[in-house]
């Protein structure tokens, strides 16, 4: 794009065109206030905050939304801008609680109270009584009496949400940016947030630059400046979304999201107000349990490893190793996972080994490591954007993978792709340009072979009369899939379709379109377990060794098979890491291990407790959907052992090597046996 050269301030710099004019002063170190303005949304121009002076024009302008010209001569600073500026703050505090500043959630986190401070602003009468807002819901305060009419939330709830949960009502003094729905007249009027439709994402939470909007478990969790900011990874879905964790000591305070990275700057509600210990109602672990005749008690780590070993090798000995199994709930760290397969595979001897990964979803994953090579990347939210046609296949991602399904929407509803849904007619998600392909129940197969031959030059009549589907939308969904940069998104719920005979037609197709081949793939196989990824390259499920070699050998029980085991009596011990299981374990077993993070999630059938924490807490790697593998720092320092600790002693305890300090010598095992493969 062409550079534009224009003076700001005395300074003479190069913008492209197209920039605004508060982008390039800020590119070259140049500050203009604003309070409306957020780097993630598009300019809206609100606050006046950043209006300047423009050699040649009259009046100020705003800078936010206007864009930089050849030969602009901006002065940024000035007594009269200055004097703009002031009057506008002092214009926001007449209609703003400012009393209520030292008990307000986001002191020290205000752009209005910083602003007050930097400028030394006096302190209005109040122009009226302020509204009280009542919302009831389990996430979001609403406070209306603090909001500054931004649109943020607004900006942010269109645009990223796909939802049009806020509107303007009112005039003059009265006007509100509140929840709205369409009455019966036809006028927006004021609701709660949940009657507006929100879907609790809590973006707009994270944009305001007030206490309009704070999370309900924020309060009294600790003052702004107390807080500590500790970078991290969402566990609730494969996607992996960036966030920082703020923590008040041990008590996580709140979820933001981080907008460095990918996918910067997303959050849903199971990122955002998943909450730690404090928020689950039970009371957290502080030591290993074993049971007794009196009950569980507390013991050493020490007494609960050689306690575990002992039964653990009982059973092995009477029963042989294949009487003992290995499982989790998809939520493991890379190093946990890793140890966790050592632990059934070398320590024990069993192939009875399920960390929590989907069969199907495992094997389309390894299908395409083989077919695109190792290492190779998927596409990752943020090139949802880009992309000229999205085939999304399956249905359900709104709830299994919800950013995901906002990143959908708003590349087809704001961007110009198109959405092919494969085996769904669900309308949850917005598009402009839908084309919908329902083959007959179990004919995803037959469907890609058709699509396969159509890109081979077959006629699209022949191919569409065998699937009972319109010519035209068959050969529209081939050329799409041809297309410059279309993007293939497998929903979770399609893995159990059909046993998986698509999945080779479908690679079939994708390779005839050009769009999978060595070092490259346009595909993402989501899940919903939170590492699946990771889990699965660190060789946590019975068919693959680390770095997705493939056992010669028949693999062992799946996590269902293990369990039907154990009430047929064939599998007798058992050592499970609880977070993200929710099945039952059924009668029969002599002998269970378990790791989990509170007293109210621990098995009546348990034997031996290991504390744990939650997944979002946990130090270590988690591997997303794409193939991104992200740090996660723990802010929480309750002087437990890591979980991989723990498992890395229970292997030593049981005779095999597991000579590993530190996560990073677990890594660097990892990389050695993914490097040799």
């Amino acid at each position: 794009m062409k550079d534009v050269s224009l003076t700001i301030d005395g300074k003479r710099i190069e913008a492209a065109a197209g920039t605004t004019i508060l982008e390039a002063a800020r590119e070259n170190g140049i500050e203009i206030p604003t309070l409306c303005y957020h780097p993630r949304l598009r300019p809206l121009g609100h606050c006046r905050l950043c209006v300047v002076e423009v050699e040649g024009v009259a009046a100020p302008m705003t800078s936010c939304d206007h864009p930089v010209q050849e030969g602009m001569v901006v002065t940024t600073s000035t007594p009269k801008l200055e004097g703009i500026r002031k009057e506008i703050i002092s214009l926001l505090l007449s209609d703003h609680p400012y009393e209520d500043c030292l008990t307000c959630e986001k002191s020290g986190n205000c752009d209005l109270q910083e602003k007050t401070y930097q400028w030394q602003i006096e302190l209005p009468a109040l122009l009226r009584a302020l509204p009280i807002t009542d919302d009831e819901n389990p996430y979001i305060v609403r406070d209306e009496s603090k909001c500054v009419l931004c649109g943020r939330c607004f900006s942010v709830c269109v645009d990223y949400a796909g939802r049009n949960v806020f509107g303007m009502v009112g005039n003059g003094l009265e006007t509100r940016i509140t929840p709205v729905e369409v009455d019966s007249a036809g006028e927006l009027a004021p609701v709660t947030l949940e009657a507006a439709g929100c879907i609790f994402c809590g973006q707009c939470v994270d944009v305001c630059p007030v206490g309009a909007l704070t999370e309900r478990e924020r309060a009294s969790a600790g003052r702004e400046w107390e807080l500590n900011a500790v970078s991290g990874v969402c566990p609730e879905c494969s996607l992996g979304c960036p966030v920082e964790r703020h923590f008040a000591g041990d008590r996580l305070a709140r979820v933001t999201a981080e907008y460095e990275g990918e996918p910067g700057g997303w959050l849903c509600r199971k990122g955002k107000f998943t909450l730690p210990l404090d928020g689950e109602n039970s009371e957290p672990l502080t030591a290993p349990l074993l049971r007794g005749e009196d009950g569980l008690t507390e013991v050493s780590y020490d007494r609960a490893l050689q306690e575990t070993a002992r039964a653990f090798a009982k059973i092995k000995e009477r029963r042989g190793p294949e009487a003992l199994a290995v499982i989790a709930g998809g939520r493991c760290t890379n190093e946990e996972s890793f140890l966790l397969q050592k632990l059934a595979r070398e320590a024990i001897g069993t192939a009875h080994l399920d960390l929590g990964v989907q069969p199907g979803w495992a094997e389309a994953v390894c299908a395409l490591e083989a077919a695109a090579g190792a290492g190779v990347r998927g596409p990752a939210v943020d090139d949802f954007a880009s992309a000229d046609a999205i085939f999304l296949l399956g249905e359900g991602l709104s709830e299994s993978n919800p950013v995901a399904a906002m990143a959908v929407e708003q590349a087809c509803r704001l961007g110009s792709a198109v959405l092919v849904q494969v085996g769904s007619d669900d309308r949850q998600i917005t598009a402009w340009d839908r084309l919908v392909l329902l083959p007959q129940s179990g004919g995803e197969a037959n469907l890609f072979q058709a699509l396969t031959a159509v890109l081979q030059g077959q006629p699209a009549a022949e191919q569409a009369g065998k699937l009972g589907l319109d010519e035209a939308d068959l050969e529209r969904a081939a050329g799409l899939l041809k297309g410059a940069a279309p993007i293939i998104l497998i929903a979770p719920e399609f893995f159990s379709r059909d046993g998986g005979s698509w999945l080779e037609p479908l690679l079939e197709a994708v390779r005839a379109a050009g769009q999978l081949e060595r070092g490259k793939s346009r595909l993402l196989c989501l899940a919903e377990e939170g590492n699946a990824r990771g889990i699965l390259e660190t060789g946590g499920v019975s068919s693959c060794l680390p770095g997705y070699r493939r056992l010669e050998e028949k693999a062992g029980l799946d996590r269902a098979g293990v369990l039907a085991a154990v009430e047929g009596g064939t599998i007798k011990g058992l050592f499970a890491s609880l977070d993200g299981l929710s099945e039952p374990f059924p009668p029969g077993l002599e002998f269970l291990a378990v790791q989990c993070s509170s007293k109210g999630e621990i098995p009546a059938e348990a034997d031996v407790i290991f504390p744990a924490l939650p997944a979002r807490l946990k130090e270590g790697t988690f591997t997303n959907s794409a193939g991104l593998e992200q740090q996660n720092l723990s802010g929480a320092d309750n002087g437990l052992w890591p979980e991989w600790q723990v498992v890395a002693a229970l292997i030593r305890a049981m005779g095999a090597s597991a000579e590993c300090g530190s996560l990073q010598e677990i890594q660097e095992e990892i990389r050695r046996i993914a490097a040799g493969r």
